[in-house]
C-alpha cells in the first residue's frame, strides 16, 4: 500500500500508515524482539524516505534518530543476558551501520540547506 501511496499524488498519506505501522509494532511485545528487527527498520527508513521525497528533512532526520535509539535500547536489552549470539550481533551491526549512513545523508542535507539559507 505504501509503495502505490508514494508513487502517486497521496505520497503525504503514506506518512499516517508508515507511523501507525510503527507505532504499532513497537507496542506488541512479540514484534519488538532481534527477529523483526530489519523489518522495524525498513519502516523507519521508508517513512524517513517520504519525509524526504514530501521536502521536511528534519522530520526525517528526527525519525532516523528515533529508529537508532530504539535499536540502541534493544540492543542493550539482548546483551544485558550474555553471550549475544552471532546472528544477532550481525544482525545489530547491518541495522546500524544503515541507520548510520541514514543518518550522516539527512543531517548533510539539512545543514546544505541551512548553508544555503544563510549564504543568500
Amino acid at each position: 500500500i505504501c509503495q502505490f501511496l508514494r508513487r502517486s499524488v497521496y505520497s503525504s498519506l503514506t506518512i499516517n500508515f508508515l507511523a501507525s505501522a510503527i507505532a504499532s509494532l513497537e507496542c506488541h511485545l512479540i514484534l519488538i524482539g532481534v527477529k523483526y528487527l530489519e523489518w522495524r527498520v525498513k519502516l523507519y527508513l521508508e517513512l524517513a524516505q517520504v519525509y524526504e521525497e514530501c521536502g521536511s528533512l528534519n522530520a526525517a532526520s528526527k525519525t532516523v534518530e528515533m529508529a537508532m535509539r530504539k535499536v540502541q535500547d534493544l540492543k542493550d536489552l539482548e546483551e544485558s543476558d550474555p553471550p549475544l549470539p552471532d546472528y544477532v550481533a550481525k544482525i545489530f551491526e547491518k541495522t546500524q551501520r544503515l541507520l548510520k549512513v541514514q543518518d550522516v545523508k539527512y543531517k548533510l542535507q539539512v545543514i546544505i540547506i541551512y548553508f544555503n539559507v544563510i549564504l543568500k
